[in-house]
């Protein structure tokens, strides 16, 4: 008999709420979801990205390897209090970015890979409490994301880009969320 460690799904958007919540007669307003704004983004010139903003990008893109300026900036106002997106494109024509708040801390750092570069208990993980995904068209189609944890060390995700929903799993498999792509 095999033994599966347990699998947690931490998140799930309103709309998939909402559309389960149909077919299984449940009132998604009962679940208390809450629906952020959608302010969208906004390019901006590098030279008006803040000081502690771009120097947090640059020792990111360091640590990857990539010495130098990032090559495009964002400010994600869908945040609260709002984030910097700035980007660049690593010798093999992968995106990289990193998420930055206004006072230069890391937020995320978004790597582009290839599913070569996947774990396979993530796509193991896909597979199975994903079975309904499917490769979105645009890309990045796949990112490892680094972010920090609730202890204070780095915790790794892989986000799959879907037609009609986006798949993030963690590095060991065992938590998954999924959104509307």
């Amino acid at each position: 008999m095999s033994v599966r460690n347990p699998v947690y799904l931490i998140g799930i958007s309103a709309l998939l709420i909402q559309a389960n919540a149909a077919a299984e007669s449940v009132d998604a307003g009962d679940l208390g979801v809450v629906e952020a704004p959608v302010a969208g983004s906004v390019d901006v010139p590098l030279s008006e990205v803040p000081y502690a903003v771009m120097h947090a990008a640059q020792v990111a893109f360091a640590v990857q390897g990539i010495i130098g300026a990032p090559s495009a900036a964002q400010f994600d106002k869908d945040e609260v209090g709002g984030v910097w997106e700035l980007s660049t494109v690593r010798s093999n024509g992968r995106l990289i970015e990193a998420d930055i708040l206004p006072d230069g801390s890391i937020l995320e750092l978004e790597i582009e890979i290839g599913e070569e570069n996947v774990p396979q208990r993530v796509l193991d993980a896909l597979t199975e409490f994903a079975p309904m995904y499917e490769v979105s068209t645009e890309a990045p189609v796949i990112e490892k994301s680094v972010r920090p944890s609730a202890i204070g060390l780095s915790e790794i995700w892989y986000e799959f880009a879907g037609t009609t929903f986006d798949v993030e799993v963690r590095s060991d498999g065992h938590a998954i969320l999924i959104e509307p792509a």
